[in-house]
């Protein structure tokens, strides 16, 4: 058997940052994500899409 994973060294500090980072995230409709896409150069096109599938 693998061992289990031990847990992240987070402190509640930490936890509440990354809270309020998610609760902030910008979300966008499906309708802007084409908009923004369509609306960039071709060469920056690969970026955008990154971007807005890890939230950035």
């Amino acid at each position: 058997m693998r061992p289990k994973p031990l847990p992240s060294k987070t402190t509640p500090g930490e936890r509440v940052v990354k809270d309020i980072w998610r609760a902030t995230r910008r979300h966008f409709s499906a309708e802007d994500k084409i908009r923004i896409v369509r609306v960039l150069p071709v060469d920056q096109q690969g970026l955008a899409v990154s971007r807005l599938a890890h939230g950035q």
